[in-house]
């Protein structure tokens, strides 16, 4: 039995390089979305280390990808963490943003 399939391109991973290279083909050429499959080990939504958060570049991103941010949020204007001894503090408004319901 031959199990084999076809496609122009395989995209292995559906995090944000893999996507993000799904959506730069799609904004080329929509026909892309037919010859295309994008494959990943794990199921979306899922939990990560990152906690859904999304910093101003990745905000920016998002949105140069046409993909404006709007889920709903928490807005964080004041990070301060230790590393290696050193302490960081970081300002802005906002520093990010986390999408994940605490």
């Amino acid at each position: 039995m031959d199990n084999t399939e076809h496609t122009d391109v395989l995209i292995i991973g559906s995090g944000p390089a893999g996507i993000s290279t799904a959506l730069h083909l799609l904004q080329s050429d929509a026909s892309w979305g037919e010859r295309m499959v994008i494959v990943d080990k794990a199921t979306h939504p899922r939990e990560k280390l990152c906690g859904g958060g999304v910093t101003r570049t990745g905000e920016a991103v998002l949105t140069n990808l046409g993909l404006p941010f709007e889920t709903e949020h928490v807005f964080i204007k004041e990070l301060r963490f230790v590393y290696r001894g050193s302490a960081y503090a970081l300002y802005d408004d906002p520093v990010f943003r986390i999408s994940r319901w605490l």
